[in-house]
Order: structure tokens, then sequence, then C-alpha cells
């Protein structure tokens, strides 16, 4: 039976309208799992405080966030953000190795920065459920749950440290499958790239500053194998833009706030401002270039080559004779205008905390 459309003749217009703004104008958020070394410096506290807030406008959809060092406490401090922000459910995953060289993964290069998750973790004023990674699943189990009910080619995967449960997920067979399937981008913040054959650098996150065994044969063998597209963003994106000062005037509670006053007060460091890369790395996953490709230029031809030297160090170069799926970013909008767009998004208070805003 033909059913009638009874539907005033006026509204219809309008309703199409409505239907093709949705559909053409509003982007759907961006769908991110967030594996982050926790506890090496504050901008990664500063990068999932960001994840959170342009959530809360709309942007993305933060499906997990996995940590991917030994550190003890890291995933503590990740359910400590998650949680001021209001999503205190987001699955959380530890990288587990049952390798006892996994204690490399605490990367020696650190050790002189205060332990600002285990301190985040553990306070009280913080709250959380989770405290140790021993609270948490392996994160290959984590990433293959968040996949699985995921659209094809729909997940950016944001990797700000080390690669080790990149390499682990791409071991497991159902974890390659669904890598194949679900993602439609890793973001990469690590190593130094400019397009000269030639020359080549210390590699930074993808093999620890100077040398961890763990990590640099888990990112020469994530950068061989990896089957889709691989962002980069390296040292050069990160490092002139300063971010952190503004975070004073944010509440109390806030745990973000807190890493920056925790490593600022040990080294007696009055301004808060430091390098944003994992800051940057988060924007460009979320917002890619930016309005009009206004934040950053992309470097599409050629390849990334990380390699070790005979003197036991990890090397990267990006190499412009062969192609592949791979991209670097490029610096293009002045820092001091970056600067601004990352912090207003650092300092924005959350739409569904509970907790005292107020400084």
């Amino acid at each position: 039976m033909k059913v009638k459309n009874t539907l005033p003749k006026q509204l219809i217009p309008a309703i199409l309208l409505s239907a093709f703004l949705a559909s053409h104008l509003i982007p759907s958020p961006v769908k991110v799992i967030y594996d982050t070394d926790m506890e090496t410096d504050r901008d990664d506290a500063a990068a999932l405080g960001m994840l959170h807030a342009m959530q809360d406008n709309g942007e993305c959809e933060i499906l997990a966030v996995v940590h991917n060092t030994s550190d003890h406490y890291g995933p503590g401090c990740i359910d400590a953000i998650n949680t001021y922000y209001g999503r205190p459910d987001i699955p959380i995953g530890a990288y587990k190795a049952n390798d006892a060289n996994s204690r490399e993964l605490l990367d020696p290069h650190f050790r002189l920065i205060a332990p600002f998750a285990q301190m985040i973790a553990q306070d009280p004023a913080f709250p959380n459920d989770i405290v140790t990674r021993d609270d948490v699943p392996d994160a290959v189990q984590v990433y293959k749950d968040a996949l699985r009910d995921q659209p094809d080619n729909s997940v950016v995967i944001i990797s700000v440290g080390f690669v080790t449960n990149l390499h682990n997920l791409l071991k497991d067979p159902e974890g390659l499958i669904l890598v194949q399937e679900k993602v439609g981008s890793l973001v990469i913040m690590g190593g130094i790239w400019t397009p000269v054959e030639t020359d080549d650098t210390l590699t930074m996150n993808l093999a620890g500053q100077q040398y961890v065994p763990i990590a640099a044969e888990a990112a020469d063998y994530v950068f061989a194998n990896w089957p889709t597209k691989m962002e980069l963003l390296g040292r050069e994106i990160g490092k002139p833009l300063k971010s952190g000062n503004r975070l004073k005037d944010t509440s109390l509670h806030n745990p973000v706030r807190e890493a920056y006053r925790i490593i600022n007060d040990e080294r007696n460091r009055a301004n808060w401002n430091s390098a944003s890369f994992d800051q940057a790395t988060v924007l460009y996953a979320v917002r890619g270039t930016g309005p009009d490709d206004q934040y950053w230029d992309i470097e599409t031809i050629g390849s990334p080559d990380i390699f070790q030297k005979s003197d036991s160090l990890w090397y990267c170069r990006w190499n412009t004779t062969p192609d592949s799926l791979h991209t670097f970013i490029k610096e293009k909008m002045s820092p001091d205008a970056l600067e601004d767009i990352i912090e207003e998004l650092m300092v924005q208070a959350p739409a569904l905390s509970t907790q005292p805003q107020t400084p």
C-alpha cells in the first residue's frame, strides 16, 4: 500500500536542505586512537587534553588510549586526564612484554624529568580508577576491540613515542587484518625529515633519544610493513612551537596543568612554555592541514628511511628516490599563530567535567 506523504509542502525544502548540509558540509568527527609514552614529557598530557577539547567541539571521537613504554604509572595518568574531562570509561591499554629486556623502554634519557605520571596517578586530588599498567589489558587487545566495529578506513591512529604497540599489532594476525580494513591513516610524531638523500640524523621517539633496541627494532618493522597511509611530523615541526604558560590560569584540579607544574617546579622555571611536539601531532591528525590548508604543507614524494649505523645508533632521513604511501609535514603557518591555536585548545575548559574550573 502506498503511504501518503503528510508533510506540509513548505517544510520539505527545509528538510532536504538540512539533510544535504548534514551529509555534505558538516564533517563527521575523526575517530582516533591515541598511542602515547605518557611519562616522558608534559606534551603527552597536553595532547590528550587537546583531544578531549576537540571531542567537546565535535571534531573527533577518542576510541581508546594506549601506552607504549614500560613505565608503571603512565596508564594511571591517562585515566586521571580522561576522568577530569568527563570520559572515565575510555578504554586504556598498556604495552605488555614477556621479554625481560622490556625495562629498556624506560628511556634513560628522561630520568632527569620529574615522574609526573606517577605523581598524578597516585594523587587523590586527581580521581582515577586505574593506577598502574597492571590494571589495564594489553594494548593490542584494546586496539582490536576499538577497531573491530568501526567503518572501513575510518580510524586515525596517533603515535607519539615508541611504536612498540603498533609493532605487536601488526604481528597479531587479526590485528593486521583490522589495520588493513579499518585504519585510514597512521600519524606519527618522530624522526627529523628533510628531503635530502645524503643527510641523516638521530631519530626522535622512534628509537629513543639515542638507542633503545626494542623501540628501534619495532620502528624498523613498522616502517617496512605498515599497510596504510603513514603521515610523519618530525622534531622540526614541534620544536619551534612553544605552549603551556596559559595552563597556570586553569583549574588546580586539571591534571594537564599539574604535569606542567611538576616539571617546571623541578627545574625552577617561572615560564611554563615548552616545545609542542605531541600537540602539533594531534592537531594535524584531527584537522589536517587546517582551514584552507593554512597550517602546514605536505611532502608526498619519497619515503622515510630508518636505519642503524656501525656506532649502534639509529638514524632517519627522507629518501626522495622511492615513492610510497608515506608523507611528511612541512612548516607553513608562523609558529606564533599555531601556538595560539594549540594553547587555546590546551586551556579550553572541559564540557563534561564535574571538577571545579576556577584556578
